[in-house]
């Protein structure tokens, strides 16, 4: 199988179309799974829950095919068969609903017609952003740590038929079953299909909070309310970054979300009718969205727990019980058992631990991810103010300052809002303090506001710093648009892209030209999916100590993998431990600047090197180094 992304993505604007048509297939999944298994998201059901349609298709794929990843029967074979049927439904899908889409679109003029000026202005800058969000979502994936192990991982993936063992590759043992659907996606060529999810669980978040707004508050000032608080959801600064690469956040923060609202307003009619059934969606929303990341353990846990305080009100604990426990044995046990066999973890540490496992420099992987930062304020301030233009894209903007307008009365806001703080505290301990991994409680303090009377939210003028931000940020967006969308369209216009936009790239395509064909890469630079030959990771070397011990294992697992070279940037000689172990240089020095999608980050010119490694003589040469530098 041909390494890298670029081998594996169809040809702009191929790779496009086949994007759209699988998330197309998703909706069309979402429609008729939720009727089958739930009877939910049916033709004439409320509107947030017709939005939902692509969430809950991805939900399904995802409880389905990511027990299959981990037994080792998702790859290329299983998986294009899959995509191409989806993409077939996905095309049917949207011919049979064509009419429905241009009813829609026909209906927008009346729509604001109807609403007053702030409304309509909102709304304008809420279609604007969407708009905007969804050509950058199409274009080439940049995000960095998509090109390390998002996407690298759903190479690995298709090329083993199942989630790899990698205990050197820290990163990419945080993937979960996002990264099964981005593999999905690559499967026929179509790049763009995982941010296209993120995309879609963002759409669905705003139309969960645009028409709960007008169900608490009918008429003018409802539909006031929902145009402020999608305005609010979808201008944070961080969506620029979250809906713009298939990094599993969006999506899963929409599961945990819509599963809230469904514990706190009990969904449609026809799920009151069936509130078991409503149940099962819940603790299928909160724990799909912990496979796909550890982090929504927090909001997850939350969710759950709050579905079962609703169960004993409702005088139905016990089968509550059940449910919650017969979908956490079906959604999270297949992941918890596969990394205790592979990383040889106990069973609470492979549930609650991103890097459970006796292998070392894990637990110090865990404290950097727990130390990281975005930018250069203290906290909390960071999270809400951007510390230099380059780090615009990492805060969360003036929306939580609109809680400060809430005047909560009744159960249910004090229960989101309850949720929401807990979520606030689980994170700042147990998690970094990014922006995003916030805007799960960010995603909930919208949802109180949403679901409040009118005597209980009053925003009053501080409505129109919603649209101050919303008009910086629609700004932002159509910029990022005109910047990425481009690579969509032809193959040409994608290389410039990836070549200004995507760190890596350069090097990885110079590394193309200057390596054997069978050559087995060492590689510093993190960019993982980019390499054109098997690659191993280079996380575990700096998280090593002076105890050769701790050594012995990776350089014995390079050892195994056959390692023949060594890409490295830097000083010629920076290769550290590796330097006896090396042979001739290949090639190099290559000079190159690190690429960044914002022009403010740019980074200073680095220089890479290839140089041959002699696998024989590991892991002698490298312990040597380690005794010298320890004594």
């Amino acid at each position: 199988m041909p390494y890298g992304l670029d081998a594996v993505i169809a040809p702009p604007p191929l790779s496009g179309a086949f994007s759209l048509l699988l998330l197309a297939g998703c909706d069309a999944v979402g429609l008729h799974g939720g009727r089958l298994f739930f009877h939910f998201a049916r033709e004439g059901a409320p509107g947030w829950e017709r939005w939902q349609a692509p969430v809950l298709g991805a939900l399904l794929l995802g409880v389905i095919l990511f027990p299959l990843a981990l037994l080792g029967f998702a790859g290329v074979f299983v998986l294009r068969p899959v995509a191409a049927l989806l993409a077939l439904a996905g095309a049917f899908h949207g011919w049979r609903r064509r009419r429905q889409v241009g009813r829609i679109l026909r209906g927008l003029p009346s729509r604001f017609r109807d609403a007053g000026v702030y409304a309509r202005i909102a709304f304008g800058l809420v279609l604007l952003m969407a708009a905007a969000l969804a050509f950058i979502a199409l274009g080439p994936v940049t995000n960095a740590d998509a090109l390390d192990y998002h996407i690298g991982i759903a190479l690995r993936i298709l090329e083993n038929g199942g989630f790899p063992q990698t205990p050197e590759w820290f990163h990419g043992r945080l993937a979960g079953s996002g990264e099964v659907l981005n593999a999905l996606g690559l499967a026929v060529g179509a790049e763009a299909f995982g941010a296209l999810l993120q995309y879609a669980g963002l759409v669905g978040l705003t139309a969960l909070l645009s028409v709960e707004s007008r169900r608490a508050v009918p008429g003018a000032p409802g539909t006031e309310r929902a145009a402020l608080l999608a305005l609010l959801l979808i201008s944070s600064p961080v969506v620029l970054f979250l809906a713009s690469a298939p990094k599993p956040q969006l999506l899963p923060q929409a599961m945990v979300t819509l599963a809230l609202a469904l514990v706190v307003t009990g969904g449609s009619q026809a799920e009151d009718a069936r509130p078991l059934r409503q149940v099962t969606l819940v603790y299928m929303l909160a724990l799909s969205a912990v496979t796909a990341r550890l982090s929504f353990l927090v909001t997850g846990g939350l969710v759950c727990l709050a579905g079962l305080a609703v169960g004993w009100r409702r005088r139905q604990l016990l089968p509550t019980i059940v449910i919650a426990f017969s979908v956490a044995c079906a959604l999270l046990l297949p992941h918890v058992l596969w990394k205790v066999h592979v990383y040889g973890a106990d069973f609470v540490s492979a549930l609650l631990e991103p890097l459970p496992g006796r292998w070392p420099g894990t637990a110090e992987f865990a404290a950097d991810l727990r130390a990281y930062t975005d930018g250069g304020l203290p906290f909390p301030l960071s999270i809400f103010v951007p510390a230099s233009p380059g780090t615009i894209s990492t805060v969360l903007g003036i929306a939580p300052l609109f809680v400060l307008a809430l005047r909560p009365r009744s159960t249910r806001v004090w229960l989101v809002l309850g949720a929401a703080a807990f979520a606030v505290a689980g994170y700042t301990v147990l998690g970094q303090r990014t922006s995003r991994f916030y805007f799960d409680a960010l995603s909930w303090l919208l949802l109180a506001m949403a679901i409040a009377e009118a005597r209980e939210f009053r925003p009053g003028g501080a409505r129109w710093l919603a649209i101050a931000q919303g008009l910086g940020t629609a700004t932002l967006a159509a910029i990022g648009a005109f910047m990425l969308f481009p690579g969509a369209l032809s193959p040409g216009m994608r290389e410039a892209v990836m070549r200004r936009s995507a760190d890596g790239y350069t090097v990885m395509r110079w590394a193309d030209g200057v390596l054997p064909a069978d050559a087995v890469l060492l590689s510093v630079p993190r960019s993982l999916a980019l390499a054109p030959r098997p690659a191993v990771s280079f996380d575990w070397v700096t998280r090593m100590g002076d105890d050769e011990r701790t050594w012995r294992p990776y350089l014995e697992l390079l050892r195994e993998r056959g390692i023949t070279h060594m890409l490295h940037v830097g000083a010629a000689e920076s290769t550290g431990v590796f330097r006896d172990c090396l042979g001739a240089r290949i090639a190099g020095p290559y000079h190159t600047r690190t690429a960044t999608r914002n022009p403010f980050n740019r980074g200073p010119v680095m220089t890479a090197y290839v140089s041959a490694i002699d696998v024989e003589r590991l892991p002698d040469c490298a312990l040597a180094a380690v005794r010298r530098h320890g004594s």
